[in-house]
């Protein structure tokens, strides 16, 4: 490969509950909330979005964003192409449907994810 090649960017397969799908289709959710200081995906990987309950892919996008925020700071100062909420509980409530085991409190990481436009599968 010579210098002014690239090398090739991981693709990072991201499952999103159905009610979500056609939400990423029309480009309104843009960002995801997952549990704990998780990774890849890192900026300028290529994401693959599923449907959760099929696996079918709904699009493929790059990563523009990856940080990592406390509960409290992202009920506080939202973000971009996510649904916002009112309040920590109201955050930590929805955070429990899909992390059960979790002992989810105002402190607790999460690591936010920002993806550019979709292109459809």
């Amino acid at each position: 490969m010579s210098s002014t090649e690239t090398q090739p960017r991981e693709t990072v397969d991201l499952a999103f509950d159905p009610q979500f799908c056609e939400a990423l289709l029309e480009g309104d959710k843009t960002s995801t909330i997952r549990y704990g200081l998780w990774g890849p995906p890192g900026v300028g990987n290529r994401l693959r979005l599923l449907n959760a309950d099929s696996r079918e892919e709904i699009g493929t996008s790059t990563v523009e964003q990856v940080r990592r925020r406390q509960a409290y700071d992202l009920a506080r100062n939202g973000m971009a192409g996510h649904y916002e909420y009112d309040d920590v509980e109201a955050l930590l409530s929805a955070m429990q449907q899909y992390y059960p085991d979790a002992n989810l409190t105002p402190e607790t990481w999460f690591t936010v994810v920002h993806w550019g436009n979709v292109d459809i599968a």
